[in-house]
């Protein structure tokens, strides 16, 4: 008796974006439309949980209720700040979660606060000074990681968030990159380094914003973006803000047990294993 292998692809509107999830498997139809189901739905759950625009989530709480005393937080929250806290420490600021994609000039915030005034301690979080944290630039790998763990191991699945990327079974899969800068839909491809991607740019279009240097808070203005391969969608996401704001930064990547790969506003190249170029 021959195994029949069946597969499916969804697409819905979450975390800003499109998430689409492809599954394959030795199961019936159905059961991959009820996990997909199941991936959709913690993907809502993180967002709800994490959203900056929602006034009921967690995070909105947090931030309205933490320079005035510990406040507690869930372990899923808990991990996406320690995370934007190690990633901030080992980059020295680069990544900072206060102040990514937010005004400087905040009425509710200190202008001198940043990732250094928030402090973790017992499961609660306290802010030193007045501070608005804005998980978006790493909340979002979480949201892929999460909905990843709901899959049983025999189902090979592929969820894309906007650009975060991850796979169960990965090694002979690749990526594309669009070129950035460019009119047309070029893209770039190599192979997946790594279980997980992500990719920033610095040229802002109408379906991704700029990136605002940590340093002066400023947008970059250089054209070229970076592809972080790693073991978690949340660690890529948030070392891409890392690598697109200082490229020499191969010795942090493998410290934290990541690579990168730059490509440039004519398409080259710089970083491992790239595969073709071509056109969409």
């Amino acid at each position: 008796m021959h195994e029949t292998i069946a597969q499916i692809s969804r697409c819905q509107p979450s975390l800003g974006t499109f998430v689409e999830v492809t599954l394959r498997g030795n199961r019936p139809e159905c059961e991959l439309l009820e996990l997909s189901s199941l991936v959709f739905a913690k993907i809502r759950e993180v967002d709800a949980c994490m959203s900056l625009h929602r006034r009921d989530s967690e995070l909105s709480r947090l931030n309205r209720q933490a320079a005035t005393g510990p406040v507690e937080v869930s372990p899923e929250l808990l991990q996406v700040i320690g995370e934007a806290l190690l990633l901030s420490n080992a980059s020295e600021g680069l990544f900072d979660v206060t102040t990514s994609g937010l005004p400087a000039n905040r009425s509710d915030s200190d202008g001198y606060a940043d990732w250094r005034d928030i402090v973790v301690r017992d499961g609660t979080i306290y802010f030193r000074r007045p501070l608005q944290i804005d998980p978006g630039g790493i909340a979002k790998g979480y949201a892929v990681d999460s909905a990843m763990m709901t899959l049983p191991a025999d189902v090979e699945a592929t969820i894309n968030a906007g650009g975060d990327l991850r796979m169960s079974h990965w090694a002979q899969a690749s990526v594309a990159v669009r070129v950035p800068a460019e009119r047309h839909e070029r893209v770039v491809e190599f192979r997946m380094g790594n279980a997980a991607a992500a990719t920033s740019c610095t040229i802002g279009t109408e379906r991704a914003g700029c990136i605002i240097d940590s340093r002066t808070r400023r947008p970059l203005d250089a054209a070229y973006s970076a592809t972080v391969f790693a073991a978690t969608c949340l660690r890529a996401d948030g070392l891409t803000k890392v690598a697109i704001q200082n490229p020499d930064c191969g010795r942090l990547m493998q410290a934290l047990g990541a690579e990168v790969i730059f490509v440039d506003a004519s398409g080259a190249i710089t970083g491992p294993h790239p595969v073709s170029k071509g056109q969409i």
